[in-house]
């Protein structure tokens, strides 16, 4: 698993397991709005050679609303 926040921190980069969980910390949500910080996390799951074999992304748009792989999910 490897998460990246604004398209270029790495902030987790974990082996996991079936039913494993993790929080994200995604900030403050006027940074969010803003886009200066939190606003995009894109979330992939890597096989053991490093291949993607999965992607979730999250992103906000500068009114709170927030978007799972495109489909707005609700609003923070």
């Amino acid at each position: 698993l490897k998460v990246i926040k604004d398209d270029a921190n790495t902030v987790l980069s974990k082996k996991v397991e079936s039913g494993m969980e993790f929080k994200l910390d995604l900030g403050f949500t006027d940074d969010i709005k803003d886009k200066i910080s939190g606003y995009k996390h894109v979330i992939q799951f890597l096989s053991s050679d490093k291949r993607i074999l999965s992607r979730i992304l999250i992103e906000f748009d500068n009114e709170g609303n927030y978007f799972v792989n495109g489909e707005k999910r609700g609003k923070v």
